[in-house]
């Protein structure tokens, strides 16, 4: 830019009584004379301009940030909006079904745990889009937290998909909700390559016609 420009015949400028100088008499000698009359300010200016320079390259550099950062900002915010101004099933299930289901956890829930299960339960009360994530160590509870969400949206007559990362864990996760779900209307299936072909087969076709509440697998 200009101010590169303007930079570079200033050291021009610079350099060239230094250079010059060279020829003055004193006691000093001509290697010594050079070194500090020409090798150190060319130096010194050479660094002024990679900072120069560099300093330019930044402020380009944060102008598009910027830019990118207000495009970003524009889109969640629309994105807000959009999804504030939509609505959602209303999704309940009845205080004796939920009581019964709920009394059937053989541990005692902890505070933070109750305080995830209302919030997530009301989300789902509200006639809107949920936006939550819950997050915790295992042990912690999350899948008490999934199992009461799925009971309260397959009695609303919402079928309900749980996406495991791997085979093992949607495994896992089948066993624990088939055991809690025993004895309800609520059908579990599972799909995941430790199901035989043939019962994969069946298990697509139920929950096509609407015979299984809940699956679990794999995003595969």
């Amino acid at each position: 830019g200009k101010q590169l420009k303007h930079k570079m015949l200033d050291i021009k400028k610079q350099i060239r009584p230094m250079i010059f100088s060279i020829n003055d008499t004193g006691t000093t000698s001509i290697e010594e004379k050079f070194q500090n009359t020409v090798l150190r300010p060319i130096i010194k200016l050479q660094h002024e301009l990679i900072l120069c320079y560099f300093e330019q390259f930044l402020k380009r550099k944060k102008s598009k940030l910027k830019e990118r950062i207000r495009e970003m900002a524009d889109k969640l915010l629309r994105i807000a909006a959009e999804r504030a101004l939509r609505k959602s099933e209303v999704m309940e299930a009845s205080p004796d079904q939920w009581n019964a289901f709920c009394s059937r956890f053989p541990y005692a829930e902890t505070d933070d745990q109750m305080n995830a299960i209302e919030d997530v339960v009301n989300d789902m009360s509200s006639g809107r889009p949920m936006d939550r994530l819950i997050c915790g160590d295992v042990g912690f509870g999350k899948t008490e937290v999934a199992l009461r969400a799925a009971f309260v949206a397959a009695n609303s007559g919402t079928q309900v998909a749980i996406i495991a990362p791997t085979t093992l864990l949607a495994r896992q996760h089948f066993k624990s909700f088939e055991e809690r779900f025993r004895g309800t209307d609520i059908r579990v299936s599972q799909l995941s390559r430790f199901v035989s072909t043939s019962q994969m087969k069946k298990n697509r076709e139920a929950l096509r016609e609407g015979a299984v509440e809940i699956v679990i697998g794999t995003h595969a």
